[in-house]
């Protein structure tokens, strides 16, 4: 799951109306105890049944919830709102809306109150219709069903086996490098970019002009900020959204990929950057990657231009992550402590030419 899920309850469970209605559905499979899928924030993930007929059953909000200033319905602590972003930070934020890399942002509110935030919306409709057009070609699941529950949209899948949880490598740059060649007419319900990032880079740029090198942090961004403006060299493409550790299956029949509920289009560095996110890897119990292993992945890629383009605009990659980690923080999440430290450091860490 992404990593912007509740974690699971010790005993999960689902409750009676919902188990009659996947009875109806799944038959006999929807008696059995259920087993939590452990890794996610922002929706419920069990499995039922086991070998050849187990399935995930995926339970997500539709809709920010009832009270928006709380982020995901998690029991955590609130710290109160951080205070407005210094008139230092300004100028980057504003660059950044100027840029096609994303819009003007008129939703930033609902963007902010939504169970995964502004780097990781939550839209099951939108992750049913992607996984359906996909399945054909091998790159998802096949949806079984899908229930309305209450609030929540209740959805049914196979479950894939294999293991979550791996630095990324060569087979998952591949993946990706499919699914960005994709042609967009194969996808055309996918939205543009997530709204709400602007509002994540103001957040991180007024944190970065706390620490000492603030001035020097602060126009690595700008200057990816201003390489953002040029489109990518194919344009916008299908994208995860979402293909951290935890939503990457190695399994035997290799490397797939689940939690489509981000899917987007937009710029194919923005999936590339999120495997790779040092954050990212600290939130999966992984080290960040080393230089050895995030150039293996942007050449088993296998596209000079885009990979030419990520390391002119990552600092601005890095910048977004870190306002994804405040605004994680900001909502009693705890574990986003090391992950902003792993991402500072990184942007601390480019060399003069990714600048």
């Amino acid at each position: 799951m992404c990593p912007d899920q509740p974690r699971v309850r010790a005993r999960p469970w689902l409750g009676l109306g919902l188990r009659r209605r996947l009875s109806a559905q799944l038959g006999s499979v929807a008696g059995d105890r259920p087993v939590p899928l452990t890794g996610g924030r922002s929706a419920l993930a069990l499995r039922l049944g086991r070998g050849a007929a187990a399935v995930v059953v995926k339970i997500s909000p539709v809709g920010p919830p009832a009270d928006a200033s709380a982020g995901p319905t998690v029991a955590q602590p609130r710290p109160r709102h951080a205070a407005p972003a210094r008139d230092t930070a300004r100028p980057i934020g504003a660059a950044i809306m100027a840029t096609s890399f994303d819009a003007p942002d008129q939703r930033a509110g609902h963007a902010e109150s939504c169970a995964g935030g502004p780097l990781f919306p939550v839209d099951p409709l939108l992750e049913i219709r992607t996984m359906a057009r996909l399945a054909p070609r091998g790159m998802a699941a096949r949806p079984a069903t899908a229930i309305r529950h209450g609030t929540a949209i209740c959805l049914v899948y196979p479950f894939q086996p294999g293991r979550t949880g791996r630095s990324p490598g060569a087979p998952l740059a591949r993946l990706l490098r499919r699914l960005h060649a994709v042609p967009r007419t194969v996808l055309a319900h996918l939205p543009g970019p997530p709204q709400g990032r602007a509002t994540l880079l103001a957040r991180a740029c007024d944190r970065l002009a706390e620490e000492p090198d603030g001035p020097a942090l602060a126009a690595r961004i700008a200057a990816a900020a201003n390489a953002a403006r040029i489109p990518p060299p194919g344009g916008a493409v299908p994208l995860h959204g979402d293909p951290v550790p935890g939503n990457v299956v190695h399994g035997p029949r290799g490397v797939g990929l689940i939690d489509w509920h981000s899917a987007h289009c937009g710029d194919p560095c923005h999936d590339l950057a999120l495997a790779l996110s040092p954050a990212m890897q600290v939130i999966h119990d992984l080290p960040p990657c080393d230089a050895a292993r995030r150039d293996g992945f942007l050449s088993a890629y296998g596209c000079p231009a885009t990979t030419a383009r990520f390391a002119a605009t990552v600092a601005l990659h890095h910048a977004l992550m870190v306002g994804h980690c405040l605004w994680r923080q900001a909502r009693g999440d705890g574990a986003y402590g090391p992950a902003l430290c792993a991402e500072i450091a990184a942007l601390r860490a480019l060399p003069d030419a990714e600048i």
